[in-house]
């Protein structure tokens, strides 16, 4: 008997130390591995997205701002597979998704599944009132560009995060964005979620707002303005830039062919490129006003004295260089109102390729100008020492140099507002809720001068006789002066200059006497219509005329003229 008794006893023992011994290494041992499973079945942390700031013109007008989405998640750990069935089933037909897409997330072995994120209260009214098990819902933003294409390619898009892509939406990305918050839930045994108060909630910061230089109503202008170029003259492409010559300030960036940053998905990069900035391409005789300014600025000509323009063709080396129409004998004044290649050449050699090319860096190409948006390009410029031996019939008259357009907004701004390279930008300000100014981007732009202010008013002048007596006649306003440049560059096509295919351009300011904006309009032309002064000297012209009345500007004749 009592050996029995010792028997129980032992087996007792045995088993209650089996028990401890169990207890020990699932409380202890694995108590870090048991916990994380279990959080992991229990508990679910969701981003709660930060408000991103909203995009506005220089009048406050509304280019890009978020509204309330509604995103549908499921929790498949807490659905039988004939639930899950019936979800994939109900969904499908409201949602668009195949049946079986909603499966695959559904049997994922996870906690939280997104279903369809960005939806309207419409689908989520519909989708509740089907009080199917194992769903819920995470209130969101969805970015919304109520005008569309309006600016599109200086304003940008951003994913589906809602992190920014392009344009500003890109380049202040950091300050839009804000900082997204999260949210904690648990699970209770009932499957019931429900929000995990001692986790902490960790709210969302809203991003800053954003002011640009941009006025809408001169960027509805001018992408009218640039429709009407592509609807009579069929270029493949074009762009066009207004700016304040004294501030550096962009008024308006347009693009040819755009797209909706609405629906950016739709669309290719190529259509997305903002080519204002991105693409360079030779400028052809617009080129002519920076040799015609270092020539007029070192004294080694003067505006009436006669250069002999060889009849329309002269040799430099083994190259024979042509004018369009030939010339015989012309003031320097008239080698620019005439795009005359040869009498700018003339004058380009007495200057130097050295003193040229010091002119050029000057007038800033060669170099990013430093403008608020991602993608710009630098141009191209070769140093002296890798010119050949006919670059100096090239150079000057635009060939064998890579520019963009937003390059030669700051390089006739020189000669607009007396002299001086202003740093071009888009960002005016940043903004709390409230309306204060956080951060005035304005401040701590380049500013340098380039030349003196006597030879910025006489290439004015050369400027406005192109206009009034010029190849930039069809750019001429009633009322107002105009000054201006046309271009004309043949497109290297397989490696050769072709006769087709050109980029075509005209530059200027207005009023001529008294500036107010800088106009730059560029496209990409195929013959016939390819002349800068045909195509986009009369696009200059419905741009200047619209924004003059816009700005409320007077006539010459009836207002007071600035002096430099």
């Amino acid at each position: 008997m009592n050996k029995r008794i010792y028997a129980l006893w032992f087996v007792f023992f045995l088993l209650l130390g089996l028990e401890l011994g169990r207890t020990v290494y699932l409380q202890v041992l694995r108590h870090d591995f048991f916990l994380e499973q279990a959080r992991r079945q229990h508990n679910v942390s969701i981003v709660l997205p930060a408000k991103r700031g909203v995009i506005t013109d220089r009048n406050k007008r509304a280019f890009a701002f978020d509204i309330v989405s509604f995103s549908l998640y499921a929790q498949p750990r807490s659905m039988s597979s004939a639930q899950k069935e019936e979800v994939a089933e109900r969904l499908s037909r409201i949602l668009g998704l195949s049946r079986d897409k909603i499966l695959s997330r559904l049997y994922k072995d996870k906690a939280f599944v997104w279903i369809r994120r960005k939806l309207d209260l419409e689908t989520k009214k519909r989708i509740d009132s089907l009080k199917l098990p194992g769903l819920g819902w995470i209130r969101e933003f969805t970015r919304f560009y109520p005008d569309k294409s309006l600016a599109s390619h200086v304003v940008g898009f951003v994913n589906v995060d809602r992190r920014g892509m392009a344009g500003v939406e890109l380049y202040y990305d950091d300050f839009l964005r804000g900082e997204d918050g999260k949210m904690y839930l648990i699970r209770d045994g009932r499957t019931v979620t429900l929000p995990l108060e001692s986790e902490g909630y960790v709210s969302p910061r809203s991003g800053v707002n954003l002011e640009l230089t941009i006025d809408k109503v001169i960027q509805s202008i001018t992408e009218s303005a640039l429709d009407w170029m592509v609807e009579k003259f069929k270029p493949s492409s074009a762009w066009a830039v207004v700016m304040d010559p004294f501030t550096g300030q962009v008024l308006a960036m347009a693009v040819r062919p755009t797209f909706d940053p609405n629906r950016f998905y739709e669309v290719d990069p190529e259509t997305m490129r903002n080519r204002a900035i991105t693409d360079m391409y030779e400028p052809g005789s617009v080129f002519k006003i920076i040799t015609a300014s270092a020539a007029l600025e070192e004294g080694v000509v003067s505006e009436e004295e006669k250069i002999f323009c060889e009849n329309g063709a002269y040799r430099v080396f083994s190259h024979i260089l042509h004018d369009y129409h030939p010339y015989g004998e012309l003031t320097f004044k008239q080698v620019i109102e005439k795009s005359s290649n040869i009498g700018t050449v003339k004058v380009a050699q007495r200057l130097g390729k050295e003193r040229l090319y010091d002119y050029i860096l000057r007038f800033g190409f060669g170099r990013k100008t430093g403008i608020d948006l991602p993608g710009e390009t630098p141009g191209s410029l070769k140093k002296p020492s890798f010119w050949s031996k006919i670059s100096i019939s090239a150079v000057p008259i635009g060939q064998e140099v890579g520019v963009s357009a937003i390059q030669l907004a700051c390089a006739v701004s020189v000669i607009a507002n007396g002299g001086y390279w202003v740093q071009p930008y888009v960002g005016r300000a940043l903004l709390d809720w409230k309306g204060f100014v956080l951060k005035d981007l304005s401040k701590g732009k380049e500013r340098r001068r380039v030349i003196s202010p006597l030879t910025a008013s006489r290439l004015r002048e050369i400027m406005k006789a192109v206009v009034e007596t010029g190849t930039g006649r069809r750019a001429q306003l009633e009322g107002f002066s105009v000054a201006g440049k046309t271009g004309t560059a043949q497109r290297i096509v397989d490696g050769r200059y072709s006769n087709v295919y050109f980029n075509s351009s005209f530059v200027g300011f207005v009023p001529g006497e008294d500036p107010e904006v800088v106009i730059v309009v560029s496209a990409r032309t195929k013959k016939p219509f390819h002349f800068g002064g045909v195509v986009c000297a009369p696009t200059f012209k419905r741009i200047a005329q619209d924004v003059l009345n816009y700005l409320g500007i007077a006539p010459t004749a009836s207002r007071e003229v600035k002096k430099d």
